[in-house]
């Protein structure tokens, strides 16, 4: 049960983290590709949390994380604007 939970939590949290840097780069400007290197920078920091440190689920960390990216507001919006 701590394996998937923490899985859960480590990928809402860093799927919020990086939707409200999203939205800071996105008000300051920044380019499209600015913000993709931010995503799969963030996507990856989630995996190694999640091995390393938290021994927790990674396949649930990254699944949580690219699922708060999509739905709050959209990726699309965002970045392929």
């Amino acid at each position: 049960m701590r394996l998937a939970s923490g899985g859960v939590v480590l990928g809402l949290a860093f799927g919020v983290l990086t939707r409200l840097v999203l939205r800071l780069m996105h008000r300051r400007g920044h380019k499209a590709p600015e913000q993709l290197a931010l995503i799969v920078g963030m996507a990856y920091l989630s995996f190694y949390v999640a091995n390393g440190p938290c021994e927790s689920s990674l396949l649930y960390s990254m699944q949580k994380c690219t699922a708060v990216l999509i739905t709050c507001h959209g990726l699309d919006k965002t970045i392929f604007a």
